[in-house]
């Protein structure tokens, strides 16, 4: 009974946590994303529609965040909270990134890993 007790406890946590997501997207992009969920699970179950089904769960290539996109965004959310302080720390971070992948470049390595 225990793990029950603690797997309705995780999926409320998890609950609230989507729930706050969910408000914190825009609704027509949701709105979208849900229906793209729905149209995937009715065809993920026949194999032949496997070829070119695209995985709602898998974000798009060109969704990923660069670092710059999540200091500019930490910046707006300290500068909303006026904690401008914790900016400062993640700029220091954000320099040891980029000096990091110019040691790459220098180096000759094309592809410098992803932070």
């Amino acid at each position: 009974m225990e793990k029950l007790r603690i797997a309705d406890e995780m999926a409320s946590l998890t609950k609230e946590y989507l729930d706050r997501a969910e408000k914190s997207v825009n609704p027509d992009n949701l709105a979208k994303w849900k229906e793209a969920e729905t149209l995937w699970k009715a065809n993920v179950v026949d194999i032949t529609k496997h070829n070119g089904l695209d995985n709602p769960y898998e974000p798009p290539e060109d969704a990923s965040l660069t670092t710059e996109d999540i200091l500019a965004q930490l910046n707006r959310e300290r500068a909303a909270e006026g904690t401008y302080e914790k900016s400062a720390q993640v700029s220091v971070v954000q320099n040891v990134l980029d000096l990091r992948n110019e040691k790459y470049v220098f180096r000759g390595i094309e592809t410098p890993p992803v932070y």
